[in-house]
């Protein structure tokens, strides 16, 4: 199984942008107030502000059939 893109929630953006971009080196895609978007390898992980994510949200597995996509909404 490939994991093509991860979405995380956190609150402090500007450090993880240090730390994945910065220190790590990995190669920064996308940066907005609300969201940083970074690569590894083929792989995409996109951070986004608590702020954002203001409504409750629910584990919501999907799974393409005949493909390699699966998505867990948060």
């Amino acid at each position: 199984m490939k994991i093509r893109k991860v979405m995380l929630h956190g609150k402090q953006l500007g450090m993880m942008k240090k730390f994945y971009v910065d220190l790590l080196g990995f190669t920064l895609e996308n940066e907005s107030p609300d969201e940083l978007i970074i690569t590894i390898g083929e792989s995409q992980i996109s951070f986004v502000s608590y702020a954002e994510n203001k409504r409750k949200r629910q584990i919501i597995p999907t799974y393409k059939k005949g493909g390699d996509q699966c998505i867990i909404h948060l």
